[in-house]
């Protein structure tokens, strides 16, 4: 939320720091809220604005200049007018620019976008096939023995501030981006799912494990094949590739020491 007093006027789009200017920023960084009457320095105090009095022309006028829907509501706080503009957020792989800039927020301080943010942005374009949903896919796809390894598994990462042991099972999913109501994902069920959806819905998707002790050799001497979801067989690949690691016998006195060649 950004709070500006704008007692009397605010300029609408000449500039960086102006009306425009702020709504860009504050889209590009994700939406927010824009407060006008209200002191922008701590303690808030309520002024008042008369700045753009004709809030459906101002509407108007975002839309014209900035191509994007923007909510202008008033509300009046002790007989005092206050605006509140509510700025959604950019779209997904695209930058919104005024005048040319790029704008967005560092501090409190309104400044062009980096190269870097701005390449990340337009990135988002690129088709993420696992963040896709399939038709067809119930949460019933998914095994209740690969989400408890899921939690399991950000539990001891300790990279989750809040308590999944007492969070649900679809709410900790929805929070993962992994499901999205009762649409799955596809990175959902190629991670939790079973044998037999993913087998329905995404046909090649195994992983296949083959040990060969040389290039030459035309068959593997063992080869395991993977089609449940991954979360319910990646410690029995690891188990599978580390079994083939080398042991190195170390001398340590009058005793050898163990160690693998990767380890």
């Amino acid at each position: 939320i950004e709070f500006k007093l704008a007692e009397r006027k605010f300029s609408f789009d000449s500039g960086k720091k102006s009306l425009c200017g702020y709504i860009v920023a504050l889209a590009n960084e994700g939406g927010g809220r824009l407060v006008l009457g209200v002191t922008d320095k701590k303690p808030r105090i309520v002024r008042g604005t008369n700045a753009f009095k004709n809030t459906n022309k101002l509407e108007k006028s975002l839309y014209h200049k900035l191509k994007r829907r923007i909510t202008v509501s008033k509300l009046s706080v002790d007989g005092k007018r206050v605006l509140i503009i509510d700025i959604p957020s950019r779209p997904i792989g695209e930058a919104l620019e005024l005048e040319g800039q790029y704008l967005m927020r560092v501090r409190d301080a309104l400044v062009p976008m980096s190269p870097d943010k701005l390449k990340k942005i337009n990135n988002e374009a690129v088709s993420d096939f696992s963040s896709k949903t399939l038709p067809g896919i119930t949460y019933g796809d998914l095994t209740p023995n690969t989400i408890n390894e899921l939690r399991r598994l950000l539990i001891n990462s300790n990279r989750v501030e809040k308590d999944l042991t007492k969070q649900a099972d679809k709410q900790m999913l929805q929070d993962l981006g992994l499901i999205d109501g009762d649409k799955i994902t596809v990175a959902a069920l190629v991670l939790l799912g079973s044998s037999a959806a993913l087998k329905r819905f995404i046909p090649n998707s195994e992983i296949r494990y083959g040990y060969k002790s040389n290039e030459k050799e035309i068959r593997n001497q063992e080869s395991v094949i993977y089609t449940d979801g991954y979360l319910s067989y990646y410690n029995k690949l690891w188990e599978k590739v580390d079994s083939r690691n080398l042991v190195l016998h170390i001398p340590q006195g009058l005793l050898l020491k163990e160690k693998k060649v990767f380890d």
